[in-house]
C-alpha cells in the first residue's frame, strides 16, 4: 500500500464550487486506488466523480 497526502488550495470551498484533484501514478499490473477523507473513502455519488485516463 502506498499512501501519499495531498494539500489542497485552500481550506473551505464554496457550494456547487468545483476541486480538481489530479493523481499521476504508474504500475504493472494496474493497482486500484482510492482517495480519502478524513481517513474515509470518498465515494462517488451525485456530488462527486471521480475519471481515470490513460
Amino acid at each position: 500500500v502506498i499512501r501519499q497526502e495531498m494539500q489542497l488550495p485552500k481550506v473551505q470551498f464554496n457550494e456547487k464550487e468545483t476541486l480538481t484533484i489530479v493523481c499521476q501514478f504508474d504500475g504493472t499490473p494496474e493497482e486500484p486506488f482510492t482517495f480519502l477523507h478524513n481517513e474515509q473513502p470518498i465515494v462517488p455519488d451525485s456530488r462527486v466523480t471521480t475519471t481515470v485516463e490513460d
